[in-house]
């Protein structure tokens, strides 16, 4: 049986002829908004707010709902239309627009569509996909509590806007907590399950724990910045024996220190065992100049006779390799030896052997 209207009074005409002025600049601005669809059948709910929502408040949400209204103004259902043609021209779900092409008919487009996707069959379908993807996500480090709580929300609040699909509320506590794998969260985890607390309050703790959690990361960075300070001035400026004498760090070194490495891109600048400065091939024919070409044979062949290389003149690119150079004989004899502690035990021993 069809539909029957009464006929259009003056202040309903009145009425229109206000808004048609308006109107269209509006559109122009909210029809912007109007994303397209795939079709896809976990993806409509989502596409179909969106979509209402850029209608409202342009004059053209009541072409949506509103039979007659559209009748009356064709005008505007015929843009609806054609927004809708646009929106689904690229997808699956096309042909239920095209059906109405004729007439240009945005509402029975509109209907035709919520008809086909609310239906029973699509509608079960849909939730089973929803449930699917509430089942699979994950917060893991490397996903961190905010994108989990958005995603698992978003697509929760899809699944109930699906009348008689929706979750229980303790099966969705318990897929919300089986879904956080970060094991620095397993003591929140634990407390959570014995609580009795509804899914938003579970979730604004979840957000105070992260909190939490980087709050406590960010100053073990820091402590770790401290220390590693602390290791580097004991390093370079020595430290102090219990009895108060200050004793260079190097003396007490066991392993020599590696040769520095200066990065080019054709290779590594460095020292060898021997204390020869070893350069690429690629750099020597490329990046070396003159003076420093004469700077290495000269500073090998000093290596080579066992003599000293302090008087030489450095080039810039190999300062940084002057503290791995291999000391001369005189040099080595001066260096200090290292100091043993024997608690003075068996020390008068030790000088009479030395006598």
């Amino acid at each position: 049986m069809g539909s029957t209207y009464s006929t259009i009074n003056d202040e309903d005409e009145q009425t229109y002829n206000d808004t048609t002025t308006y109107v269209p600049t509006n559109l122009k601005l909210e029809s912007q908004r109007i994303l397209e669809f795939s079709g896809r059948y976990d993806e409509w709910q989502k596409w179909k707010n969106r979509t209402q929502c850029a209608f409202i408040g342009s004059g053209y949400e009541r072409i949506l709902d509103d039979e007659y209204h559209a009748a009356i103004r064709s005008d505007l259902n015929r843009i609806v239309y054609s927004q809708l043609a646009v929106a689904t021209s690229g997808g699956t779900a096309y042909h239920i627009v095209k059906a109405h092409d004729r007439r240009k008919d945005g509402h029975a487009a509109w209907r035709d569509l919520c008809q086909w996707f609310d239906g029973d069959a699509m509608k079960n379908e849909t939730a089973d996909n929803l449930r699917a993807k509430l089942e699979s996500y994950r917060m893991t480090s490397s996903t961190g509590a905010q994108q989990y709580i958005n995603s698992f929300m978003t697509t929760y609040r899809e699944l109930n806007d699906i009348p008689g699909e929706g979750w229980s509320a303790g099966h969705t506590k318990s897929v919300f907590l089986k879904g956080i794998q970060d094991p620095d969260y397993d003591t929140f985890v634990a407390i959570q399950r014995d609580k009795n607390q509804s899914l938003d309050e579970m979730v604004l703790a979840l957000r105070r724990a992260e909190r939490e959690l980087l709050s406590k990361r960010s100053e073990k960075r820091k402590l770790n910045n401290i220390v590693r300070r602390m290791m580097n001035d004991r390093k370079t400026s020595g430290h102090r024996k219990d009895d108060g004498e200050r004793v260079d760090y190097e003396e007490y070194e066991s392993n020599p220190k590696k040769a520095r490495r200066t990065k080019d891109k054709y290779g590594y600048l460095c020292l060898t065992q021997m204390g020869y400065i070893s350069v690429p091939d690629k750099m020597w024919m490329n990046e070396l100049s003159t003076e420093e070409k004469d700077y290495v044979v000269s500073f090998n062949s000093k290596i080579k006779h066992s003599e000293s290389t302090q008087q030489m003149v450095c080039p810039p690119r190999f300062k940084n390799l002057k503290k791995g150079e291999m000391k001369n004989d005189d040099d080595d004899k001066k260096t200090t030896r290292r100091k043993k502690v024997g608690f003075n035990l068996e020390q008068e021993g030790e000088e009479k052997k030395e006598e």
